[in-house]
């Protein structure tokens, strides 16, 4: 029954309204566990064909920011009826809903929905009708959507290939960045005034990776600063469109350090967003990453309890759930700090067993909340016993440019041990170690997890308050 969870859930949003039939009410009851293999299987057929015809009448109840996309579904449903129509064989019918589609998914800069009805009108004028000043048009602007269709294909492809190799950690900069000016200066040789608002947000968001892929946070902020700035000038602007740099935007501001910059575009971000989707959940994560950096202690635990308190928490994938198990973790290490936190590590490392196994990613980060934990309570035995294979993890695991700051952390923390945990003693091991540390800045993030929650410098001045 997974497979329809999403769509069951989708049901029971509240800017969303459905005609449901009395049959759907039916589907929506689960069936008696008790019942055949046979009885279940025609309880899936009925569901998914019920949840389906419902899906079809779905309504926006909110206006302003949701306006486009009550547009996105009016066009789609009637590009589909007009294909129904024009299989049953009223096609006198269809021409009039396929000359509305076109019209208005022209106006919405819809290339690929213009291009199919354009293509329908084209046929119907030259095959059937025959009007000649009506083929004629309907042929130009079929040729005109099939060449932006076909950029803006290529522009698809070219931002999914850099994304892919971002984030997989599969090329060098160097070479991402070289493929990335390849990518930018192709999308660049079509005509500015053939560019449509999609193949536009592909090449500016092509920009965006290529300073990306420079570590540059600047050029990077400044980059995001100017798509937002001209899309919010075009009318018909997804908002997806603007969210996305909004997302990267704070990401780098929380990176350089400008933690005011980054609440006011938290909350122009915010008022795009309906709480309890995955964009709102990833927008709390943003938020207690910013508060946990800044020393808001109460603020994070606010956004925390907010998030893992929606109803929508339970529907998240296990792995998104056991972000935010992340988070608590660092919540209770800065809150004992102040007395205030009954944190049982055990516990921690069973809720997030997805992400234990992720050896480059959020695993480093469980890893180091392991370490802080046992030094806190002086479990120095035990830290001493992991020695050898925290080292090992950290040569296997840890290299490349990527994970520098991870890699000069861990080193320093495995000094402890040899340093007899003695403060003084400790100083001189790890002064190579953390002048490195120091000297490199964080690498921009893949995922949200490369951004540190807490900074290492400021981890290892609690790890030696705590010896202290």
């Amino acid at each position: 029954m997974e497979t329809f969870k999403e769509i069951r859930s989708l049901l029971g949003r509240k800017d969303l309204s459905f005609e449901l039939s009395p049959d759907t009410g039916f589907a929506l009851k689960k069936p008696d566990k008790k019942c055949s293999s046979s009885r279940l299987s025609q309880y899936k057929a009925r569901l998914r064909n019920q949840l389906i015809c419902s899906l079809l009448t779905i309504r926006i109840k909110n206006s302003g920011q949701q306006r486009m996309d009550s547009q996105f579904f009016a066009i789609q449903r009637e590009m589909m009826a007009a294909r129904f129509l024009l299989y049953l064989g009223a096609r006198h019918s269809a021409v009039g809903l396929l000359k509305r589609v076109f019209r208005k998914s022209d106006q919405r800069d819809d290339t690929n929905t213009a291009l199919q009805a354009a293509q329908l009108l084209r046929h119907h004028y030259s095959a059937l009708e025959r009007k000649p000043g009506m083929y004629r048009y309907y042929h130009q602007k079929s040729e005109e959507k099939l060449r932006l269709f076909h950029a803006e294909s290529m522009a698809d492809a070219w931002l999914e290939d850099l994304l892919y190799l971002y984030k997989s950690n599969r090329e060098s900069r160097k070479s991402m960045a070289q493929k990335t000016a390849v990518y930018e200066a192709e999308l660049n040789r079509i005509p500015a005034t053939e560019h449509s608002l999609k193949l536009q947000h592909r090449l500016r968001f092509i920009q965006v990776v290529k300073y990306m892929t420079l570590n540059d946070y600047e050029k990077t902020a400044e980059s995001c600063l100017e798509a937002i700035s001209h899309f919010r000038r075009k009318p018909n602007t997804p908002a997806s469109y603007i969210r996305i740099y909004l997302f990267q935007l704070i990401a780098c501001k929380i990176q350089l350090e400008l933690y005011e910059d980054s609440e006011e575009y938290i909350e122009d971000l915010d008022q795009m967003l309906l709480k309890g989707n995955s964009n709102w959940f990833k927008l709390k994560e943003l938020q207690c990453i910013l508060c946990l950096r800044n020393s808001k202690t109460v603020e994070a635990r606010c956004h925390w309890e907010e998030a893992v308190q929606h109803p929508a928490f339970e529907k998240l994938y296990s792995t998104d759930r056991e972000i935010w198990r992340i988070v608590e973790a660092f919540l209770h290490y800065l809150e004992q700090a102040l007395q205030k936190s009954t944190f049982r590590l055990g516990r921690f490392l069973n809720e997030v067993p997805t992400l234990s196994q992720d050896k480059q990613g959020y695993n480093v980060t469980i890893l180091v909340i392991q370490i802080l934990f046992l030094l806190r309570h002086k479990k120095y035995d035990q830290i001493i016993d992991r020695a050898e294979a925290i080292e090992k993890y950290a040569n296997r695991h840890l290299r490349g440019k990527a994970h520098r700051r991870s890699r000069y952390f861990i080193k320093m923390v495995l000094q402890l041990p040899k340093a007899g945990f003695h403060p003084m003693r400790l100083e001189k091991r790890v002064k190579s170690w953390q002048r490195k540390l120091e000297n490199t800045p964080p690498a921009i993030a893949r995922e949200l997890h490369e951004i540190e929650l807490v900074p290492y410098e400021t981890l290892w001045s609690m790890i030696l308050a705590d010896l202290g």
